[in-house]
């Protein structure tokens, strides 16, 4: 049952937060935030399976919107929330803090979720069928490309924007594009619903392209913050479509595809970061044209995906 499921997860989460904030050596620490991320990341897909099988599907779009703006919500805060709590409790403090909202989070659902069945107990060769279909796979790779280039440029905002992004206004960029970002998230599952998925994905993944450049030729406090909103706008207005393509495709509801779509964003992060660093080396104008690129070659790839779909 999905509740389970869900109130396992954060059980997973409190505990690995719980063990950093008492952990004895860099090993235990390291062990302990591979515990947590292992229950954060079973979190996501499954509270977008449980929204989808809550509603019908003409608020489908909705609904998955309203799960992943607590993800956009939580990005916008998470980080100026950590620092602070860093700052006056200690990193200890702050790992037992957020060990507390995961278990406080458990309690809520455990008590306001209301049963959902789980699918019956399958193969793996059978969980991973949804993979065979060329449509999803294409989907996939669209997640992937895309938020390498949207996090080419949120991991490496301070980059963009300088020599501006630096104290207090950093954090009014981050603050701007979380805030920025939630709009455009929720924005999303409404077009989402109203219009075809796949358009709302070109549309923001367009809008990244053309940001990125103004962006990092940004010479005032306003063109900035105007660049940084519209950079938010979209870059948060791309989970929710694609989450709601492949739930659409997944016939047989097996919630993989959308699990799945969670690692190729973690994996984009990671892959961001890698090419963000070794760009960094690089003149100043390969930055916002490698943000750019990619995001056209998402627009191709989402494209195709499309196309394999309709097929």
């Amino acid at each position: 049952p999905r509740r389970r499921v869900l109130v396992t997860a954060l059980a997973v989460f409190t505990l690995g937060n719980a063990l950093s904030a008492v952990a004895s050596s860099f090993a235990v620490l390291l062990f302990s935030r591979v515990v947590a991320a292992l229950g954060a990341a079973l979190v996501t897909p499954t509270s977008t399976m449980v929204a989808t099988a809550l509603t019908d599907t003409t608020r489908r779009g909705r609904a998955i919107a309203l799960v992943t703006s607590g993800l956009t919500v939580a990005t916008a805060l998470g980080a100026p929330t950590g620092t602070l709590a860093g700052a006056t409790i200690g990193w200890r403090g702050t790992m037992g803090m957020i060990a507390l909202g995961g278990a406080a989070a458990g309690v809520l659902l455990a008590v306001s979720l209301p049963p959902i069945l789980g699918t019956a107990r399958r193969s793996l060769r059978d969980r991973l069928s949804p993979l065979r279909a060329r449509s999803i796979r294409w989907l996939l790779a669209t997640t992937l490309v895309a938020f390498t280039s949207v996090y080419l440029f949120y991991t490496y905002v301070a980059t963009v924007y300088a020599p501006l992004a630096h104290g207090v206004f950093l954090a009014v960029i981050l603050g701007t594009i979380g805030i920025s970002g939630t709009i455009g998230n929720i924005l999303a599952g409404h077009l989402s619903d109203r219009f075809r998925p796949s358009a709302t994905v070109i549309v923001a993944l367009t809008l990244i392209a053309l940001v990125a450049v103004p962006a990092a030729l940004s010479t005032t406090r306003v063109m900035t913050i105007v660049t940084a909103a519209v950079y938010g706008l979209a870059a948060f207005a791309i989970t929710g479509p694609q989450q709601h393509r492949l739930v659409a495709l997944d016939a047989e509801r097996t919630g993989l595809p959308v699990a799945i779509n969670a690692s190729a964003i973690y994996l984009a992060v990671a892959l961001a970061g890698v090419v963000g660093g070794a760009l960094t080396a690089g003149p100043a104008t390969i930055f916002p044209l490698a943000i750019s690129t990619t995001a056209v070659v998402a627009i191709a790839v989402s494209a195709r995906a499309q196309s394999v779909a309709q097929q």
